[in-house]
């Protein structure tokens, strides 16, 4: 039986940076040392790539409204295992190799390390995605999804750069000190509230999959999206979808 753990202490070895940056205004993250910053660094979402282009980690966010909060753990693990049900595995020759949860102060966060086919590159690749949820002052929840992804056989030459940068990633924004509702005040579970994160992530997960099959068409000092959007050749995103633009992938 798959099972996620929130073990009360957790030590993790420290590894050294190159730098710390913030990005949109209000979250930082320890920029592994090789690992560069792609695209627009004021909006979501946020682009880190290796410097030999083999692996990258890709940083979301998405806001829970307070009526449909995760507001313990057990609608936590509810919603995540929703999510290796109804999303991950629905991935070509997926497979979920870890699962696991934690209370980090102020924060929640949620881990999956999972394999899958890319089609496009007829190739396996191996993914690890955190989910990072913190309360905010406004009683609503933010959820910033790190999905960091390397080939599978180049996977270990990146795994601790990957591993540091999602672990040390903070919000900076006004939030609370507890993700989850007081005692005593749990609100009953509606369905709603397990899909959260399942809707967030299935958005996320398509856009993935729809990456690999847009096929942009050249244009001179534009490139043009596979939903007709026109983009700078600096913007490795669409700025009306979010897809990324076929010369910015992994090779």
């Amino acid at each position: 039986m798959r099972k996620l753990f929130f073990p009360a202490l957790i030590l993790i070895p420290v590894f050294s940076f190159a730098e710390t940056v913030r990005l949109g205004g209000e979250v930082v993250i320890p920029v592994a040392e090789g690992w560069e910053i792609l695209g627009d660094s004021s909006s979501y979402p946020f682009l880190l790539m290796s410097s030999d282009k083999q692996s990258e980690l890709l940083i979301f966010k998405s806001n829970i409204a307070s009526d449909g909060s995760i507001d313990n753990q057990a609608s936590l693990k509810a919603s995540v295992d929703r999510v290796i049900d109804s999303v991950i595995l629905t991935l070509p020759d997926a497979k979920l190799l870890t699962s696991s949860g934690y209370t980090a102060g102020d924060n929640v966060r949620f881990v999956l390390e999972f394999t899958s086919q890319d089609d496009a590159e007829n190739a396996m690749v191996r993914h690890r995605m955190m989910g990072v949820l913190y309360r905010t002052a406004d009683g609503n929840q933010d959820l910033f999804t790190l999905w960091g992804r390397a080939a599978f056989a180049d996977y270990p030459n990146y795994e601790e750069d990957l591993v540091s940068m999602q672990r040390d990633f903070r919000f900076l924004g006004e939030h609370t000190n507890d993700v989850f509702i007081a005692a005593g005040q749990n609100r009953m579970m509606t369905v709603g509230i397990p899909i959260v994160l399942v809707i967030a992530l299935v958005g996320l997960l398509h856009l993935r999959q729809r990456q690999k099959t847009a096929r942009p068409k050249a244009r001179s000092a534009v490139w043009v999206c596979g939903c007709g959007t026109e983009n700078e050749p600096r913007e490795p995103f669409c700025r009306f979808c979010g897809q990324r633009s076929q010369l910015s992938r992994i090779s």
